[in-house]
């Protein structure tokens, strides 16, 4: 029996997931809060079923709930 190593993995996954998001959803970000943070902030809340304030609670040096909150409000679909 051989063992075959996964094409992707969760890490992996998370990064194309991201990138697809950033090219593909434009969201204008300030200060430590960058459009990455968001996407895997809003990622890990909707894989664990969990709300984004308690994400950013569980997480270590990520923006605060108010900060995902504000700037997710800026962003307009202009298409």
């Amino acid at each position: 029996m051989t063992t075959t190593t996964p094409v992707l993995t969760d890490s992996k996954t998370l990064n194309e997931v991201v990138n697809c998001l950033t090219e593909n959803i434009p969201i204008q970000t300030q200060g430590k809060c960058e459009q990455k943070n968001i996407f895997e902030i809003l990622i890990r809340a909707a894989t664990q079923k969990d709300s984004i304030e308690n994400t950013t609670k569980v997480l270590k040096n990520v923006p605060t709930s108010n900060d995902i909150r504000y700037h997710l409000e800026k962003y307009s679909d202009n298409s």
